[in-house]
């Protein structure tokens, strides 16, 4: 008899041995599982470092080459460590560069603030191939467009004074007016190009499919 209280009258021995055979492979089961999710919590801690400390590193790296040689080269190995992230990687690597973009911003206003301050208390200075003055400076509103418009009178005149470009344009009222007319003003009007397919940014409350996403969701 024993004191096992699995143990009965006609109790099979070998399936109880292999019972707890069971057990024991499953419990090694579970523990490589919980081994293989540890590893993959520290890989993605070691991702959510590294991504932020690499660019870092590598925006310092080419400050470096540029201070040195005047030219930021790409490494190769650099290269191919981009090209080998995925689409939500290369997203966090884009938000570090633009964070440390944001960064020397700030830090650009602040020496040239610095700057000023030095440049009227001491005088200009040439550093490099600049020089650095304080002088006032003058900007310009126009706040009667229709009155300039006027004086000035013929085409001519006009095409003189005034540069007129794409960017100045409001295509929407001008196509709405071209209905009005009946005239294909873009034909008429305006020389158009496309250019090849380039990345764009477009913000979430200007796009719908950008709405109805979560962040590294596809469309």
């Amino acid at each position: 008899m024993t004191d096992d209280p699995n143990w009965e009258d006609g109790f099979d021995m070998g399936e109880y041995l292999g019972s707890n055979e069971d057990a024991a492979a499953e419990e090694a089961m579970i523990e490589r599982h919980d081994v293989e999710m540890d590893e993959g919590l520290v890989a993605d801690l070691q991702n959510a470092v590294s991504f932020p400390q690499r660019i870092r590193e590598l925006v310092a790296f080419m400050a470096r080459q540029d201070r040195e040689m005047e030219e930021a080269i790409l490494m190769e190995g650099d290269d191919e460590w981009l090209a080998s992230l995925t689409g939500p990687q290369l997203g966090d690597a884009l938000s570090e560069a633009e964070r440390m973009i944001r960064a020397a911003r700030v830090i650009k206003k602040i020496v040239e603030q610095h700057l000023e301050t030095d440049i009227v208390e001491n005088g200009a200075i040439r550093l490099g191939d600049s020089g650095y003055y304080v002088g006032s400076s003058t900007t310009r509103t126009l706040h009667d467009s229709e009155g300039l418009l006027r004086w000035l009178r013929t085409p001519e005149r006009i095409h003189k004074a005034i540069r007129v470009t794409a960017s100045n344009v409001r295509i929407t009222d001008v196509r709405h007016l071209a209905e009005e007319d009946d005239l294909d003003v873009f034909d008429t009007f305006f020389e158009e190009t496309t250019e090849d397919d380039q990345l764009k940014k477009v913000p979430e409350s200007r796009a719908k499919w950008v709405q109805g996403l979560e962040s590294g969701e596809r469309r």
